[in-house]
């Protein structure tokens, strides 16, 4: 019984040492526990050379108020971004604009965007003469969807944009990222020390 024991807490810290936190605090006015994890990139590095989107992915808690957030980096050519992209951004999220979530056992979860987002588009000097749009979104998570997420793996991203959508095929190395996140802001992270 003993060795069950320890061996049940020696996973709890296990797991507890996977949480890589940005902000792990409390709110000096309002005394809300703020939680965000590291971001950690779903997609494969190859993406970017490829021109593709590339997605990171995060999670928040604050003072219980949980939302998985979402960056994505979208390089183009400036004729490719002409042709399929409104005037000066690549992704324009209204709010409650949803984000599809392709579970491994088929389910498809559905996130609504907390409030809206335009992308902001530059020209990206690592990329001369190419466009590159960044964005960030927050989604908001009840306890089922958290829940969920943080039961099994995903497989895929649809992000939708008010003039269509961007598929994220998440990396077969990544596709526990987004459960380990929600787990990260589920659990009560420690206190630093």
């Amino acid at each position: 019984m003993f060795a069950l024991t320890l061996c049940m807490s020696s996973a709890g810290v296990v797991q507890a040492a996977e949480c890589k936190y940005a902000e792990n605090s409390v709110d000096k006015s309002t005394q809300a526990m703020i939680v965000i994890t590291k971001w950690e990139q779903l997609t494969h590095w190859a993406r970017e050379v490829r021109r593709e989107m590339t997605a990171y992915v995060s999670a928040s808690s604050y003072g219980g108020d949980k939302y998985l957030r979402l960056r994505v980096e979208y390089v183009r050519s400036p004729s490719t971004a002409a042709k399929q992209d409104p005037p000066g951004n690549a992704v324009l999220i209204a709010e409650g604009g949803e984000l599809m979530i392709a579970m491994s056992d088929g389910v498809v979860l559905k996130l609504p965007a907390y409030k809206g987002v335009a992308g902001n588009t530059i020209y990206d000097d690592p990329h001369p003469g190419w466009l590159t749009t960044k964005a960030t979104i927050m989604y908001e998570l009840d306890a089922g969807n958290a829940d969920a997420l943080a039961a099994q793996s995903a497989k895929a991203l649809r992000v939708m944009t008010d003039s269509g959508h961007h598929d994220i095929r998440i990396h077969k190395s990544n596709v526990d990222d987004i459960r380990r996140a929600i787990e990260c802001v589920q659990e009560k992270p420690r206190k630093r020390i």
